[in-house]
């Protein structure tokens, strides 16, 4: 279970910033943790050569635990390199290329 999984208010969450937070219905953000670490697992599918696209995010924050499994990025976008994913996702972020670790 994740930190998100935890968070029992009836806001949205964001992530940006190198950030996890909760907004609820007044808009006031409540952060949840800093992103620490990023697993990134790629999709390369087998009729798509050269085509990447996101599989599977998990957001952790500095201790190690499990803080967010994103799937707003789980969509069909796709790239022509890993390379353009990663730096794309880390954009998203904002958080360095060099926390993601490609699974």
């Amino acid at each position: 279970m994740s930190k998100v999984d935890e968070y029992t208010g009836n806001g949205m969450i964001v992530v940006s910033d190198g950030e996890v937070w909760a907004v609820d219905d007044s808009g006031l953000p409540d952060v949840i943790g800093e992103i620490g670490r990023v697993e990134l697992s790629i999709e390369m599918p087998e009729n798509l050569i050269g085509i990447y696209r996101v599989e599977h995010i998990m957001l952790f924050d500095e201790d190690d635990e499990e803080l967010y499994d994103d799937q707003t990025l789980v969509d069909n976008t796709e790239y022509h390199s890993e390379r353009a994913l990663v730096k794309a996702v880390a954009k998203k972020y904002g958080i360095s290329e060099d926390i993601i670790t490609v699974l």
